[in-house]
């Protein structure tokens, strides 16, 4: 039998049924809202996982254009190396061929070798081949008995009558029994007549070994090729190839002079790896140069970051659906909420009859079409009514826009509107002082519960109060009660968007006062304030009652100008701040002066928005300082473009500080009697990514003026010492090498531990290592410097002073420094095959150096007629374009042949 259900569990039963049969039609009701979160979910996933692959593949095109851009500079730069090399060979020959005639065929090149004048026989090898093909001497002493007349760079002499360097296909010598690249010219007699060749011979490796491992990778790519198309040399990674194995499977067509591709390496490497590919033309050889870039190892980067980002994305999906669900819960949970608030109404309103908030709701009033007219107020607590200073019974039933209320909200009343229209608006209003309520300011919030509209408002006076009380000291500086820089910020904006509508002129004055630092460091702070009060005094007599006087920073300020006639008004204002500066400041601790550099920019021919005229005008007021202080200037774009180019020239070099983008060259130094090599200056170059091989004279200024000089000087020490290192680790004699030091380095940095670092670090002697410094560095009576140049000098390094002439150095300091060689600068060589007086003024100056036991080096020697005045001159040794121009760093040291200037009289 069934137990008999109570009248209380059929009362439960009852209500259960009627809640369940409530959320069931409320759920109907929010279907559309549960649709829309879910589709609008679905359609930004879609558009998301669209944007990510957009972007995938447009990185994947911008690597492709970022790679080719720089394998075609890799290759214009190999192609430069290469053209250094073949000149470098090309001289082998000719000054073999010279001894050869000047000898009258007794040269014999199986001595020269055990002088260290060639390259190791295994990487370079010369021979004299007369007219029947016989070898007649080579630096490899056995060859005598071979002849070569088959040969091809011999019989394309017999068949020429013109004197050039031959490129002959690369072949297996008999001599060293590997590849080699072969390289010829013909030896005639008196008449002209055709008595043999002079041949040289280089290995593969020779021409390809600049190959860099952090450039070009593991599976990089260097390659010399023919214009017949015809592979002389390639290599990839450690591993040279020839001409018989080469690393191409298929030689490309190349069918411009020069270019880019990415080649297939299935079908044109022998390892199936694909490159990027640039070929460039040697200039004055029938060859190109080709580098080649690793496809894979060039997208590695992008396939990481095309891994991680999907993983990302497919979090995020994940995330985005988690939100849409807790989203969905939320809004039925606040539409369940506005369900019920009819309910509440009643006890909300008796519940804050005792708050500091009044409560109203106000019914909106339509027309026939059903738009919105007015609203009625149809309910308030005690509270707000007596915001109005009425009784509930007196406020209730009023039309809102007839009433105090509307009154209040003036041009706020349209919140209402949008109130019911979005759901909720709130705002903050100003009560007119007319009404005389009490409260200054309220904060009104609307929110639309079904077709009425929920109403509270809260006296907010006092924190306005006190929030304007907190904008007017953070808008005005407490030295000298002027605005600050932050009013500016917030203040300029809303200015020059009045003055966009109605077409007005306005400037902005950039003052910087000259020399305050001084005074204020020398004289304390309170001094200084008490100059910046009285400076403020002053500007602010010098303009007219609608302008403003700011104070930016310590010893900036600002003026803004508006309703400018023209230009020439600014112009006006920036005179009379500058005049009346020109009298001093009599301040609690002396008679002072200072003065003012202005920049000026005008709105809206310089810039339309707050930040470039503020920008702009700072760009001209650096622009007064570089002419000159005390003075004004407007705004010239040309100004701001060079320094734009000055400061991404600043960051590049920033990065190439921070990146070693740079590479030594080294120019021998030739003693003028012996024609030996002495020494080589080490010169610096700068391998831009984009811009290639960059000369120091484009950024060694630069770094000076910036102290990045500092940062550059410690690599170019270690990169020096390291190349000696390895020069002196393969076996060969080896002469010292100059490093030019800034003045910066000797007090900016330790330059003395960096040089001994060095040399320990890479086990060499100091007296392979000389230090080249400027006039300028030995200035004044620093007695730093001095002590920092002895304590170098102590530890066996020589001491050169470089560009002699061109400084202010006296007599005294380089006797007192006891420096070792002392070198002429260019500009004074380059006149004594000119005028009489470059010659006596050079006479003078090595004259000078004798006497106090200084070596002279003549630097940019050019000509062999200033070669032969100087010798005459007694000028120990030379170093220029007519001996050789700075040679790239190779395996062995470039040192110059012995008997290079031995004709010189």
């Amino acid at each position: 039998m069934k137990p008999m259900m109570t009248d209380t569990d059929k009362v439960h039963a009852g209500n259960d049924f009627n809640v369940t049969q409530k959320r069931w039609r409320f759920l109907r009701k929010q279907s559309k809202v549960i649709f829309a979160w879910m589709g609008g979910a679905a359609v930004i996933g879609v558009l998301g996982w669209i944007l990510l692959f957009h972007t995938l593949n447009k990185q994947i095109a911008d690597i492709d254009v970022a790679t080719r851009v720089h394998v075609a500079a890799m290759s214009r730069g190999y192609a430069e190396q290469l053209a250094r090399m073949l000149e470098a060979v090309d001289q082998t020959i000719l000054h073999v061929r010279y001894e050869w005639n000047l000898t009258s065929g007794k040269l014999r090149l199986d001595m020269i070798p055990d002088e260290g004048l060639f390259p190791p026989a295994s990487l370079f090898f010369v021979a004299v081949i007369d007219r029947h093909g016989d070898v007649l001497t080579s630096t490899i002493g056995d060859s005598e008995r071979l002849n070569v007349s088959d040969k091809s760079y011999f019989t394309a002499h017999t068949k020429s009558t013109t004197d050039k360097l031959y490129f002959a296909p690369p072949t297996v010598t008999h001599t060293v029994g590997a590849n080699v690249l072969q390289f010829s010219r013909r030896v005639v007699d008196n008449d002209g007549n055709f008595q043999g060749v002079v041949l040289a011979a280089v290995a593969p490796k020779y021409l390809t070994s600049s190959y860099d491992m952090n450039a070009l990778g593991t599976n990089g790519f260097l390659g010399i090729v023919g214009n017949d198309h015809a592979v002389r040399v390639t290599r990839i990674g450690e591993t040279v190839h020839t001409a018989a194995v080469p690393a191409f499977s298929n030689t490309p067509p190349f069918l411009s002079e020069k270019g880019t591709e990415l080649l297939n390496g299935e079908q044109w490497f022998s390892d199936k790896r694909s490159r990027y590919v640039a070929w460039e033309p040697v200039k004055g050889y029938p060859i190109f140069a080709i580098t080649g870039l690793d496809e894979k190892q060039v997208y590695a980067p992008h396939e990481a970051y095309r891994r991680r980002a999907i993983i990302a994305a497919s979090a995020l999906t994940s995330l985005l659906g988690l939100i849409t669900i807790i989203a969905t819960l939320s809004s039925l949970r606040l539409a369940w909420r506005k369900e019920e608030f009819e309910t509440v109404r009643t006890a909300y309103r008796m519940a804050t009859e005792d708050g500091n908030e009044g409560f109203y709701i106000a019914r909106p009033v339509k027309d026939e079409i059903g738009a919105i007219l007015d609203f009625d107020i149809i309910d308030c607590n005690q509270r707000g009514a007596a915001f109005f200073k009425l009784r509930h019974d007196e406020l209730v039933g009023r039309r809102i826009s007839r009433s105090r209320f509307g009154m209040v909200l003036k041009e706020r009343q349209t919140m209402l509107w949008e109130a019911f229209e979005s759901g909720a608006s709130q705002a903050e209003v100003e009560v007119p002082e007319f009404l005389d309520l009490g409260p200054t300011w309220l904060h009104v919030k609307a929110v639309r519960v079904d077709e009425e509209i929920a109403i509270t408002l809260y006296d907010m006076s006092s924190t306005k109060a006190h929030i304007k009380e907190l904008e007017r000291r953070e808008h005005v500086d407490s030295l000298t009660g002027l605005f600050n820089r932050h009013w500016v910020r917030t203040y300029l904006p809303e200015v020059l968007e009045k003055a966009k509508s109605s077409n007005d002129m306005l400037a902005v004055l950039h003052l910087d006062l000259d020399g305050f630092k001084a005074i204020n460091d020398a004289m304390g702070h309170a001094c200084g304030d008490e100059l910046l009060r009285a400076a403020a005094d002053r500007l602010c007599a010098v303009v007219r009652p609608q302008d403003n006087v700011i104070r930016a920073t310590s010893d900036e300020f600002l003026i803004l100008l508006r309703g400018l006639p023209d230009s020439r008004e600014a112009a006006m204002v920036a005179e009379r701040a500058v005049a009346a500066f020109k009298d001093g400041f009599g301040l609690s601790q002396g008679y002072h002066r200072i003065g003012v550099s202005i920049g000026i920019s005008i709105f809206p021919q310089d810039a339309a928005d707050a930040d470039n005229l503020l920008a702009y005008a700072d760009i001209a007021m650096f622009s007064a300082k570089k002419g000159g202080k005390g003075t004004y200037r407007f705004y010239d774009p040309h100004f701001y473009e060079a320094m734009r180019m000055r400061f991404e020239t600043e960051k590049d070099l920033r990065r190439a500080i921070e990146h070693d983008e740079f590479v030594m060259y080294y120019q021998p130094r030739v003693n003028i009697e012996t024609g030996t090599t002495s020494s080589m200056e080490s010169l610096v170059r700068w391998t831009h990514p984009k811009r290639g091989l960059v000369n120091p004279t484009e950024f060694v200024p630069l770094a000076e003026e910036t102290g990045l000089v500092v940062g550059m000087g410690s690599l170019i020490i270690d990169k020096v010492c390291r190349q000696i290192g390895e020069w002196k680790k393969g076996g060969q004699p080896v002469v010292p090498v100059s490093i030019n030091v800034s003045p910066r380095q000797f007090t900016d940095s330790d330059v003395v531990a960096l040089f001994r670092t060095a040399i320990e670090k890479y086990d060499i002697n100091p007296d392979l290592v000389e230090i080249e410094v400027t006039e300028s560095s030995m200035m004044g009576d620093d007695e730093r410097v001095l002590q920092t140049l002895s304590r170098l000098q102590a530890m066996g390094i020589k001491l050169l002073v470089d560009d002699f002439g061109t400084g202010y150095s006296s007599l005294s300091q380089l006797q007192r420094m006891d420096f070792d060689v002392l070198k002429v600068d260019r500009s004074f060589t380059c006149q004594i095959d000119r005028t009489n007086e470059g010659n006596v003024f050079v006479k003078a100056i090595i004259t000078m150096a004798h006497a106090l036991g200084m070596t002279v080096v003549a630097e940019g020697v050019e000509n062999e007629e200033q070669l032969r005045i100087l010798k005459s001159l007694a000028c120990d040794e030379i170093q220029g374009f007519y001996i050789s121009r700075p040679l790239p760093p190779s395996e062995r040291q470039p040192i110059l042949p012995r008997y290079f200037l031995r004709s010189v009289a």
